[in-house]
């Protein structure tokens, strides 16, 4: 039952990813450190650390493809991150706002831009601390029939060899979710910084 529940939230945050976009209002969106930054706790995912604000469950991402440990457990990911705005256990990803963020390889597949997991894809403008970024909205359907999530993806070179992919819904079921411009999602994207 465990492996299954992990397969299952792996698939879910695969196809949340793929499934990420954001409404016309952001485009052109510069991210940059604001001022109203809400206070938030450094995490260090392994790879590279990032500010959390308060009000988010940090998700650690398990690797269903790796060799389990003695106790059944598959390893904590060092490279991705769920952080669930409101969230209490890691099953409010099912139906709170989530900012995924995992890092690649600027040569790994995970760095393309796939928007075939998307429909009504734009391509939007969007840097984060003065770089530019490959940005683009898309709607995605969610796990339950009639869901829809309006998705906001951005692939961020942090670096010429490492790709930052971040998604989180604009929008589910047509209610506002979160936004580029939210204060506490500026502190999370401007904040992560590789080890």
């Amino acid at each position: 039952m465990k492996k299954l529940i992990v397969l299952l939230l792996s698939f879910t945050l695969l196809f949340g990813l793929a499934a990420c976009g954001g409404a016309d209002e952001n485009k052109g969106a510069d991210v940059e450190t604001t001022t109203e930054t809400p206070s938030a706790e450094v995490v260090d995912v392994g790879e590279f650390t990032v500010e959390v604000p308060g009000e988010y469950y940090i998700l650690h991402e398990t690797d269903p493809f790796a060799e389990e440990d003695e106790n059944g457990n598959y390893p904590i990911r060092t490279d991705a991150i769920g952080l669930i705005r409101g969230g209490e256990s890691e099953w409010d990803a099912f139906s709170k706002p989530t900012i995924y963020i995992n890092l690649y390889g600027a040569d790994e597949t995970g760095a393309d831009v796939t928007k075939v997991f998307y429909e009504d894809v734009k391509d939007v403008e969007c840097s984060i601390n003065g770089i530019a970024c490959d940005a683009f909205t898309g709607t995605s359907i969610g796990l339950n029939e009639g869901e829809e999530y309006l998705y906001y993806v951005i692939f961020y070179p942090i670096t010429d060899a490492k790709v930052i992919n971040i998604s989180f819904p604009l929008s589910i079921n047509g209610e506002e979710a979160l936004h580029l411009e939210d204060p506490d999602v500026q502190t999370i994207l401007t904040s992560i910084k590789l080890k």
